[in-house]
């Protein structure tokens, strides 16, 4: 795992690293505001479509492993991050990426959350 705690990347790093990573998760209190947060996640999006995509906000509700949000990111954490937590949040985010995937966009109705909540 690497952690930066400002961030460097441009489409060109990401597509240059994104290779040797299996996950990006992104703090978004180290963002201006959510908008910026927003354009920031829809720019690795765009750079890495592959690269399951985690953000990480204080300033939501609670997790969401739901694919609502996938044109922006994979899954949201809500901040603080328990080791359990992050975990799951991880397994979800991949499994939203494969769900997504097979259907061919960002509008379908299986998600993550359905699946881990049978478990």
């Amino acid at each position: 795992m690497a952690v930066f705690p400002a961030i460097p990347w441009t489409p060109g790093w990401l597509r240059d690293y994104a290779p040797k990573s299996d996950f990006l998760m992104v703090g978004s209190d180290n963002l201006r505001d959510t908008e910026a947060t927003i354009d920031f996640c829809l720019q690795v999006r765009r750079a890495v479509p592959a690269l399951p995509l985690v953000l990480v906000s204080n300033e939501i509700r609670s997790h969401d492993f739901r694919c609502d949000r996938m044109m922006a990111c994979d899954v949201t954490l809500k901040a603080p991050v328990l080791h359990i937590s992050l975990t799951v949040v991880i397994q979800a985010a991949f499994l939203n990426m494969s769900i997504v995937r097979r259907a061919g966009d960002f509008g379908t109705e299986i998600e993550a959350a359905d699946y881990i909540n049978k478990k």
